[in-house]
């Protein structure tokens, strides 16, 4: 994470100022805030409130978005502790965002037991998708023994995208809105456990060769129209 000096903060919309202890203060406060906020959004936010401003624009571009989710986890959690479920999730789920940043990712917001994470590259995305099912099955295979074992699956789309802040002045989130996050989500749905599922987007953007097959058109749900799909 790149440090930057905090000068000004925007505060109910109005530009925050005071003593030096005061932003001591705000940086020790802003350092603990900091998980809580995917990695673009941190930087927008201090870019904002380095000039004084008060609010993040919409930003147009193409990305590819990954979805990832845990199967039958429902079943999971009815059928374990909490405690434990919980203390192997935050496990899982810590392995898998340090392989998403490795991969120039980002975590745009976790979705309970899943998430859902944006590449400006489809090649990222898909090498990405390919490591995060070697470390689930790495994951899987230690856990065998006492711990809970998470089947996952992944789908990945690409096109344009929206990035956003959406709510009200006192509660916002930015997030990404556009087609290939729902896409991305009906192939995850739609994957086998274990498998990468990627659209006929993200395959024709790919600018290194991948060990993919085309499993063929598939009428995902609350699609139209069949949509041709590929695995990784």
């Amino acid at each position: 994470m790149r440090e930057k000096q905090i000068t000004a903060w925007p505060v109910n919309g109005r530009r925050h100022n005071g003593s030096a202890t005061q932003q001591a203060g705000l940086e020790d406060w802003l350092s603990f805030f900091r998980p809580f906020l995917s990695l673009t959004t941190w930087d927008e936010v201090n870019e904002v409130a380095q000039n004084g401003g008060c609010a993040l624009p919409t930003e147009m571009t193409e990305a590819s978005i990954l979805q990832l989710d845990i199967a039958n986890f429902t079943e999971l959690t009815d059928s374990h502790p909490l405690e434990q479920v919980l203390a192997d999730l935050c496990a899982f789920l810590e392995r898998l965002t340090q392989i998403v940043y490795l991969h120039g990712g980002d975590v745009n917001k976790f979705l309970g037991d899943g998430f859902l994470a944006v590449f400006l590259s489809a090649d990222d995305a898909v090498q990405a998708g390919a490591a995060l099912q070697e470390a689930i099955d790495d994951f899987n295979q230690e856990n065998r023994r006492g711990r809970l074992v998470f089947p996952t699956r992944i789908g990945i789309d690409t096109g344009p995208v929206a990035l956003v802040s959406l709510g009200s002045h006192e509660r916002q989130e930015r997030t990404v809105i556009g087609m290939p996050v729902n896409l991305a989500e009906r192939l995850q749905q739609q994957a086998p456990p274990g498998r990468v599922w990627l659209s006929q987007a993200t395959f024709d953007r790919l600018q290194q060769r991948c060990a993919c097959r085309c499993v063929g058109p598939i009428r995902l749900r609350g699609a139209r129209e069949p949509v041709v799909v590929y695995e990784r």
